[in-house]
């Protein structure tokens, strides 16, 4: 059972044979606040005795086991927009580095390089 921003219980039936990206990835897109954006991490702790917690992280970088290449976070933000305000440093920078990546290839194409 999981809350939505707009406050709407939302159920989750999980068996042993489900797809945890595609759950999480469904909760994060419900938990979605406009302006705000939507988290980046999630921590999903669970005991033998079935207790569980769960935090959720809108501000830090994602610690990724592979590299993520730049344009996916400017697609993530596309698809979860933030206020300016919300944006952290972080994700500025990569931002900022991908338009600037962005700029150079459109140079270079008007140099006749593509």
């Amino acid at each position: 059972m999981a809350k939505s921003v707009s406050g709407e219980v939302v159920n989750f039936s999980i068996s042993h044979e489900c797809d945890l990206d595609e759950i999480f990835d469904e909760l994060r897109a419900m938990m979605y606040e406009r302006g705000k954006g939507a988290w980046f991490t999630v921590e999903f702790r669970l005991s033998r005795s079935g207790r569980f917690s769960i935090d959720y992280d809108f501000d830090n970088e994602p610690e990724w086991a592979a590299p993520v290449v730049p344009e996916s976070y400017v697609e993530d933000l596309e698809r979860f927009p933030r206020e300016p305000e919300n944006i952290p440093a972080w994700l500025q920078e990569k931002l900022d580095a991908v338009e600037s990546s962005r700029r150079e290839h459109r140079r270079w194409e008007l140099r006749g390089g593509g």
